[in-house]
């Protein structure tokens, strides 16, 4: 499973593999390792190698993997962080349009807040009120990736933001469609917050490296925001990255010495019931 992680990590997540050069590399290649695994699985649920069932087998095969395995023992990453996100991988295969904004929450917690979480460990943290704000920072982050991606999720038979529908597309309702994007992105940037605040938490180079690794996700709404064409997919290019990497640090020192004890917002994890480690 594991052949190549490292440069797949390169290769499918530019943004965050980007980022992680901060932590160095040693901790960059168990990132790697960590984050090729929930690639795998996704892959697996998305792509169309494989029929409904063999989709399931395999999905199913994973979680028996020695990879997994290994991963669990070296990173003390509890059962139900990876049943969540197999559970939502299982979904996907056979996806039906999601009718409320409650269930595309309760998603983006499975395929995306189940990394942070796993994130938490393989760093060492344990502190549940950390886990709030992980949670949170996937949601964002995974918010940000389905309005960047609607044309591609479309064109693979997949609408994932409720108030969008085939009609609009096909109709090309830039407007409409660009102001359902606005209102994700808006909810998106609470859940930043709130993902950012949490990073007191963490050890000092994972703050900078999960920071970086978020506002470059954030500007990507920023770009979207901007262009106004859901065709088109926004992205950071790699020289706006490290120009804004320049940019953050000194935002980074700042927000680092400010004493802030983050009190968290139970209200972004109302559509969390019964998730694992959500703030109900």
């Amino acid at each position: 499973m594991y052949k190549n992680y490292e440069k797949e990590f390169q290769r499918h997540s530019k943004t965050f593999s980007f980022a992680s050069r901060f932590f160095g590399k040693k901790q960059a290649r168990k990132i790697a390792k960590l984050y090729y695994f929930f690639r795998y699985v996704d892959d697996i649920a998305d792509g169309d190698s494989y029929n409904i069932r063999d989709k399931e087998l395999l999905i199913k095969k994973s979680i028996k993997s020695e990879e997994l395995s290994d991963i669990k023992k070296s990173f003390d990453l509890p059962n139900d962080i990876i049943h969540s996100f197999i559970e939502t991988s299982l979904f996907d295969i056979t996806f039906k349009k999601m009718e409320r904004k409650k269930d595309l929450i309760k998603y983006c917690y499975g395929v995306a807040s189940t990394v942070g979480l796993s994130m938490c460990h393989l760093l060492g943290v344990r502190d549940e009120k950390a886990f709030y704000h992980a949670i949170d920072l996937g949601i964002a982050m995974q918010l940000t990736n389905i309005c960047r991606d609607v044309f591609e999720d479309y064109q693979n038979n997949r609408i994932y933001l409720p108030e969008l529908s085939h009609q609009d597309i096909e109709n090309k309702d830039q407007e409409k469609i660009h102001q359902i994007q606005l209102s994700y992105l808006a909810l998106a940037d609470n859940y930043y917050k709130s993902g950012l605040e949490g990073l007191t938490y963490l050890p000092f180079r994972a703050r900078i490296v999960i920071y970086i690794a978020a506002k470059l996700y954030q500007r990507i709404g920023k770009i979207i925001k901007k262009n106004k064409n859901f065709k088109k997919r926004s992205y950071v290019s790699s020289i706006s990255k490290v120009a804004l990497v320049v940019l953050y640090i000194p935002k980074f020192i700042t927000f680092n010495f400010v004493d802030n004890t983050p009190k968290h917002n139970r209200d972004l994890h109302i559509n969390l019931s019964q998730m694992p480690y959500a703030n109900e």
